[in-house]
């Protein structure tokens, strides 16, 4: 099965700002041929993470979860590698079935 661009979700973080308990980032979401811009917040002490559109209109539920899950991922390694600078990614959306043939 070829995956394509309205099958998922491909996203990219730029970090704008960084402490040691946490970052901001410009965040872009491409899904459903529709691009989002806005900014990514990581707050300490729990990783928490916040959103923030320019436009007001937030991406799928779905999108935000699969960004979610990276920047939580960022923030619990940070201590042994920092905050990266750009994280690029592409994940399949929640109904695509990536498994092939039983």
């Amino acid at each position: 099965m070829v995956l394509t661009q309205r099958q998922g979700v491909h996203f990219e973080l730029r970090l704008l700002d960084a402490a040691d308990d946490g970052a901001k980032y410009q965040i872009s979401l491409l899904a459903n041929e529709r691009k989002w811009q806005g900014e990514l917040e990581l707050l300490a002490p729990t990783g928490e993470v916040r959103f923030q559109f320019a436009d007001g209109d937030s991406p799928p539920e779905w999108c935000l979860g699969i960004a979610r899950a990276t920047a939580r991922s960022i923030y619990r390694e940070r201590a042994n590698n920092g905050f990266p600078r750009r994280v690029n990614r592409w994940r399949p959306s929640p109904q695509v079935d990536t498994r092939g043939p039983e």
